[in-house]
């Protein structure tokens, strides 16, 4: 059946022009905290006139032919934001004998021409939508997506958790409530949800050790999760039948649209000639469901298979605490044993975990070796480490409470926002950072921040001089 059948009647029993603004809204405040791409101007030019554009989409949504799913000048373009830079090559090739200078612009030109090669830079696709997009998007998360995320286990999965009524009428046994249509945006603030994710584990780990207990703390996340997970795995029946969730004629059709919109954006992207089983496109609200739910069955598994004494998953982290199993004593036996206790993962021989979903047979979905980290904590040395990253956290949180108070020179600026040494790793905030983590980020975002609350709020002329030494320090450092 068709989604409309080109029956106005029928699209407006199920949509509305008045969902159409409340979509508009949720996508602006979602775009308006997303810094991924810029859509500021794609927002203001569009709210010029935003009755008639919202009236204009109604119609093509309402449209018995759907072209809408396969315009691109609807969807959107595509673009490439930097991810990483690989420089184990020269850091393999300069161990011997230590070499650096102390301007960035310099120091990377003596490597290039001493190493004689290139390093390999890697960039994330991200999907550049237009603002009709974004509508549909959001329009699709609240008349289905937040059916889906209600399946989700609230003590199991934390982020990208949809805003919902705590205290509802409509409160069900999982305790999550209606779906919060007055907010303005879609999804919970990332903050709370993220520290409730980290500090709910540390808070199992210091428990367990405290009372004598040996434990694992396992932390995992999925190699390019987004690029290599297949969204059409959101109508399988398989996956419908394992997550219980009962879609309208109409669900089920828009939700083909929507898949058909994605498809048609991923195959004009360069990354679909390397992957043709498809992507979720970053930048989306509707792939935060996507992504999210993908996963329930890994949660439902760990929860129920491992009896952990604390498993969350924040999107594709994951933090896992268990009890250390008879005879489990290195990082190989650790992985055999959830390899034997969770039906969804799998081990390939470089010690690569798999997770299979029948379900989902076109997602490549990897924990690498590099992106798994193994603790095991006991006694006095086990809380030695959890009071480390508890008390790094603590000095940080307390950065992002603290009124904004900027240093007069740039070589103090420097001390708060950079280190002397080539990769910065020196503190964690988090388990899986726990043998390294840059500080430079973080203290380059605080003083930008601490910059920017000035810029709002004093007259350019009485904080001149502070500015300038600001931006020479970013000028010298610009290639940190």
């Amino acid at each position: 059946m068709a989604l409309w059948n080109g029956d106005s009647a029928d699209w407006e029993s199920y949509i509305t022009i008045e969902d159409l603004y409340v979509a508009y809204r949720k996508a602006k405040a979602e775009c308006f905290f997303d810094k991924v791409v810029p859509t500021a101007i794609k927002f203001a030019e569009y709210e010029k006139d935003i009755n008639k554009n919202l009236r204009n989409l109604f119609k093509k949504l309402s449209s018995s032919n759907h072209k809408w799913t396969t315009d691109l000048s609807f969807i959107g373009n595509y673009s490439y934001i930097p991810k990483s830079i690989d420089l184990s090559r020269w850091e393999s090739e300069n161990k011997v004998i230590h070499y650096r200078a102390t301007d960035p612009v310099k120091d990377w030109k003596l490597r290039f021409e001493e190493n004689n090669s290139k390093v390999k830079a890697n960039y994330r696709l991200i999907i550049d939508a237009e603002v009709d997009f974004h509508i549909v998007s959001a329009l699709w998360v609240l008349k289905v997506g937040h059916l889906f995320e209600k399946k989700l286990d609230k003590k199991l999965s934390y982020g990208n958790r949809l805003r919902r009524y705590a205290k509802s009428p409509f409160l069900e046994p999982g305790g999550l409530g209606e779906l919060n249509k007055n907010s303005p945006g879609l999804f919970q603030p990332y903050f709370s949800a993220y520290q409730a994710w980290r500090q709910n584990g540390l808070n199992s780990m210091r428990s367990s050790v405290e009372s004598g207990d040996s434990i694992y703390a396992i932390t995992m996340d999925i190699t390019s999760f987004f690029h290599n997970a297949d969204p059409s795995f959101i109508l399988h029946p398989d996956f419908l039948e394992s997550i219980n969730v009962e879609l309208s004629e109409h669900d089920i059709d828009f939700t083909h649209h929507l898949l058909t919109a994605i498809t048609t954006w991923y195959e004009s992207t360069p990354d679909y000639e390397n992957r043709i089983e498809g992507a979720i496109p970053v930048g989306l609200s509707a792939s935060k469901i996507l992504s999210n739910i993908l996963l329930e069955s890994l949660d439902r598994q760990m929860g129920k298979e491992l009896n952990p004494v604390y498993y969350g998953r924040y999107v594709d982290d994951i933090f896992l605490v268990i009890k250390q199993p008879e005879n489990c004593n290195s990082g190989s036996r650790v992985l055999k044993y959830l390899v034997e206790k969770v039906p969804c993962i799998e081990k390939d021989d470089d010690n690569s975990l798999r997770l299979q979903f029948k379900y989902a047979p076109n997602s490549d979905l990897y924990f690498k070796p590099d992106k798994q980290k193994i603790f095991l904590l006991d006694s006095e040395h086990g809380l030695d480490l959890i009071d480390q990253i508890e008390n790094q956290i603590k000095r940080q949180s307390s950065e992002y409470r603290l009124l904004p108070d900027l240093p007069d020179s740039s070589s103090e600026m420097a001390k708060k926002a950079l280190l002397a040494t080539p990769d910065a790793k020196l503190e964690a905030d988090a388990l899986r950072k726990a043998d390294g983590v840059s500080i430079r980020r973080l203290g380059f975002s605080l003083l930008f921040k601490d910059i920017n609350s000035y810029a709002q709020d004093l007259n350019p002329e009485s904080w001149s001089e502070i500015r300038q030494e600001f931006y020479g320090l970013v000028e010298r450092k610009r290639s940190f």
